[in-house]
C-alpha cells in the first residue's frame, strides 16, 4: 500500500502540473480543447486525491503500520474517532486533507459553471455599457489620486505626538485610551 500511495501522490503532482499548463496554454492561445484537457486533468487529480485519502484512512483504521505516517500518528489502542482524526494530525496528512478538499470544491465549481464562465466573460468584453461603466470607475480612481498629493512617510509619522493627536481627534478612541482615575 505504501508504494501505491507514493505512486499516486507522484501521479497527482504530474497531473496537476499538466492541468495547470494545459489550462494556461489554452487560455493564452484561445484553444478550447486545451482548456477542456486541463479541466479533465483537474478532475483526475480530484479522483486520485480521493483514492489517496481513502487509502490512508483505511491504513489508520486497520492499523497498517508499514506506512511511516501511520506509525507516527496512530496507535493500535486508540479509539476509532482518534484514528480517523489522525489523518490530518500531522503536517503531511493535513496537507493531503486540504488538497483533497480544495480539489473536491474546485471540481464541483468547475462542473457547476462549465458553460457560464465563457459566456459571461464574452458578454463583458462585447457589452458597451459594461466597458463604459468600467472606464468611468477608472476615471474616478485617477481623479481621486490626483487630488491627494503623494506624501513620503518619515519616522515622525509614527511618533507618539502624532498618535496622541489622532486619538484625541477621534471621540471613540479618546474614551478607550484615557487612563482610569480610580486608584
Amino acid at each position: 500500500m505504501a508504494t501505491l500511495g507514493s505512486l499516486l501522490i507522484l501521479s497527482a503532482l504530474v497531473l496537476a502540473s499538466g492541468a495547470f499548463a494545459a489550462s494556461i496554454a489554452g487560455a493564452r492561445r484561445g484553444r478550447r480543447s486545451l482548456i477542456d484537457g486541463g479541466i479533465g486533468l483537474f478532475h483526475a487529480v480530484t479522483a486520485i486525491m480521493l483514492v489517496l485519502s481513502a487509502i490512508i484512512i483505511n491504513a489508520f483504521v486497520i492499523g497498517d503500520f508499514n506506512i511511516k505516517y501511520v506509525q507516527r500518528y496512530s496507535d493500535s489502542a486508540q479509539p476509532m474517532f482518534y484514528k480517523l482524526a489522525s489523518y490530518w494530525g500531522g503536517l503531511d496528512g493535513s496537507l493531503m486533507f486540504w488538497v483533497t478538499l480544495l480539489a473536491i470544491f474546485g471540481s464541483v465549481a468547475i462542473a457547476r459553471d462549465i458553460g457560464l464562465n465563457h459566456h459571461t466573460i464574452g458578454r463583458w468584453k462585447r457589452d458597451p455599457s459594461f466597458v463604459a461603466e468600467l472606464e468611468r470607475l477608472l476615471d474616478l480612481v485617477e481623479a481621486q489620486e490626483e487630488r491627494q498629493p503623494e506624501r513620503r512617510l518619515t519616522r515622525h509619522d509614527r511618533s507618539p505626538t502624532l498618535i496622541r493627536h489622532f486619538v484625541n481627534s477621534e471621540p471613540a478612541l479618546r474614551h478607550s485610551c484615557e487612563p482610569s482615575r480610580t486608584r
